[in-house]
């Protein structure tokens, strides 16, 4: 047993990139696990490690997430409603929280001693931690979901209802992104006809009011703001469709249309008040993480000014900050001296979750690292969970990071260990998205639902079994892909 006292129990949750040790303890540490404690009676046991300074992988303890999923389950046994309070209560703290974010971003920061901006500094990562742990409220039992509501039993016995209902369980509301598009596709009817120019001259307010209300949204910490230029630009390309006036209208009506289906499909199929329940359960958690992530990265964004200035003090350069735990900012802040083997971090960092919820390092990360990797998930079958439904033909694009992002062209399939913020741009082009991680309310299944793009999501190996060039077909009803000779 490499790590003492904890259960030997890991396997493979997820893969992303631009993701490092800073922004993993940040969103997923003392201050995300005192929250998601306070929800749900505990929190989920992970590994982390990350390579190449920012590439993370995810492990999470099997006897872990079973022990969440009889906590959540029972919640939701007891009070059919337990998961739209959670939300409710979010909702009530929500603006404050905000505007507080955006009043630490509007802070002189050169004026404050170093006491004073570890005051400010632990603050900003409350914040973060808080709507952080909303998001892993749901994702650390995202494959689990079905179990918590019960909706196993009913798939068995009813299998011709199960893909009706999963395309039932995006969330009850009208998401940040969904409003981008909407502001978008508006504008974009207005500019019909006027070269990227004359929409920049023409619409000036209107750019500069969509940056700043929505250009955070792919930015977390390595990407600039979205700017009103390359906003004019999405405008320009969208203002060239023949179609805008049905998508804006979808979109307009994406929750009212699911409500409206969810009804019709109650009053045709009459499923028991307890199925009713599992799915709006779903809908539920599927926005509480959504609405969670989203905040977490918009207080990422407003915080940079903490993160800059904390660099400049004590001549860190980016790289070597994010590299560093959130207790070791907070030393330097104390005066305290820290020896870091940055070479070492670098090349390979770990960490895990004590039991007071605290990241702690993994003394032989080397080796650990080394055995889990070997213990991968393996499969031959292109097969995963329905996301969104349809079918597309395309040629596979293996998205492995966001320097593979800029060679995308519309109708390519979107193959991916899993998706983030950082892939909405090419999700938009995407003829089909498929992810090798993932559940239902996972990044991947609630953006393609709110794009229309048919997904398919928990294929495992995916990126390994299908190649860079060849052409597909996914089937996203069926949750299969198939090779097209």
């Amino acid at each position: 047993m490499l790590l003492p006292g904890v259960r030997d129990d890991w396997i493979i949750a997820g893969e992303w990139d631009n993701i490092p040790m800073f922004i993993i303890d940040s969103w997923n540490g003392i201050y995300n696990n005192t929250v998601t404690k306070e929800l749900c009676g505990d929190f989920l046991r992970v590994l982390q490690f990350t390579t190449g300074k920012n590439h993370e992988y995810m492990y999470l303890s099997t006897s872990s997430e079973q022990h969440l999923v009889e906590l959540l389950r029972d919640m939701f046994r007891k009070d059919a409603k337990a998961f739209h309070k959670i939300m409710d209560n979010y909702y009530k703290q929500r603006e404050k929280n905000l505007e507080r974010m955006r009043e630490i971003a509007a802070l002189d920061l050169r004026k404050l001693s170093n006491k004073e901006l570890l005051e400010v500094f632990r603050e900003s990562r409350t914040l973060v931690g808080y709507s952080g742990a909303h998001d892993w409220f749901s994702f650390g039992v995202d494959r689990r979901i079905i179990d918590i509501v019960e909706l196993d039993e009913y798939f068995k016995e009813h299998p011709e209802e199960k893909d009706a209902i999963l395309n039932f369980t995006s969330p009850d509301a009208l998401l940040t992104t969904i409003k981008e598009e909407i502001e978008l596709l508006s504008l974009a009817k207005k500019a019909k006809g006027l070269s990227r120019e004359g929409i920049k001259k023409e619409f000036e307010k209107e750019l500069a009011q969509l940056s700043e209300d929505f250009g955070w949204l792919s930015a977390l910490i390595y990407y600039p703001i979205k700017n009103a230029a390359a906003y004019a630009e999405e405008i320009h390309e969208l203002s060239q469709k023949d179609t805008l006036d049905e998508e804006l209208e979808e979109k307009e009506n994406y929750t009212a249309n699911i409500n409206k289906a969810l009804a019709e499909y109650i009053k045709e199929k009459q499923p028991p008040q307890k199925v009713i329940d599992s799915i709006n359960a779903i809908r539920k958690l599927s926005e509480i993480r959504a609405v969670g992530e989203m905040d977490a990265i918009y207080g990422f964004t407003r915080f940079r000014n903490i993160d800059k200035e904390i660099q400049s003090r004590f001549s860190l350069s980016q790289d070597q900050y994010y590299a560093l735990y959130l207790d070791e900012v907070e030393a330097l802040l104390k005066g305290r001296t820290i020896e870091i083997d940055y070479d070492q971090r670098f090349e390979l960092d770990g960490t895990y979750r004590d039991d007071d919820g605290k990241f702690q390092e993994v003394e032989k990360a080397t080796e650990l690292f080394a055995r889990l990797q070997k213990q991968k998930r393996q499969g031959e079958e292109l097969k995963g969970m329905p996301g969104c439904p349809g079918t597309a033909r395309g040629t596979v694009r293996i998205i492995r990071g966001s320097n593979d992002i800029g060679s995308f062209k519309e109708g390519d399939i979107l193959v991916a260990k899993a998706t983030c913020v950082d892939y909405v741009v090419i999700m938009k082009k995407a003829g089909a998205i498929v992810t090798e991680y993932g559940g239902i309310t996972s990044h991947a299944a609630v953006v393609s639902r709110e794009l229309g793009v048919p997904s398919v999501i928990g294929v495992p190996n995916v990126t390994e079994l299908l190649k860079e060039g060849e052409r597909v077909e996914v089937d996203a009803d069926k949750g299969a892909i198939t090779r097209i000779e």
